[in-house]
């Protein structure tokens, strides 16, 4: 019999170098989103540290410097809010990352089933004819002991 060879072996290692690549993307993609959630955390720190440090309470404050923390104020609102429309749309990115990763793995999975079902009726078709060559041999082995034994038997002459 011949070895066992799967026809779509070219494929399958196809299908896991595009998973390979869809996993690439899809960490890039949830690092950048890790990133940009880091910085959100970190412009929030920094500005209720500055709300602690610079409250109405703690002095006398000129009207120059309340417009400069009006303008900080103003300026850290707006980053944080365009971090977090950066980190919707890194979400929606790492999400749609995700499922090309998903598909790509159901992908790679039905070829990976089709090569095990493949190998194991070669199994079985081997199995088979390993069975079939062995009964030959007990057929043969059974044959010659008939033949050793009507032959070995002495005839008794009348």
């Amino acid at each position: 019999m011949q070895r066992f060879r799967f026809r779509l072996e070219n494929i399958l290692r196809l299908r896991k170098k595009i998973e390979e690549g869809a996993e690439r993307v899809f960490a890039k993609r949830r690092a950048e989103l890790l990133l940009i959630v880091h910085e959100m955390n970190i412009q929030q720190i920094k500005f209720k540290e500055f709300l602690k440090e610079n409250t109405l309470a703690g002095g006398v404050y000129t009207a120059s410097e309340l417009v400069w923390i009006d303008d900080y104020i103003t300026r850290s609102h707006r980053l944080i809010e365009q971090l977090g429309t950066q980190k919707e749309e890194k979400q929606c990115a790492v999400n749609e990352a995700r499922d090309i990763l998903r598909d790509a793995k159901k992908e790679r999975k039905v070829i990976e089933v089709l090569k095990e079902r493949q190998w194991q009726r070669y199994c079985e078709e081997l199995n088979r004819m390993e069975n079939g060559e062995i009964d030959d041999i007990n057929q043969q082995i059974s044959l010659n002991k008939e033949k050793l034994t009507i032959e070995d038997t002495v005839v008794e002459d009348m």
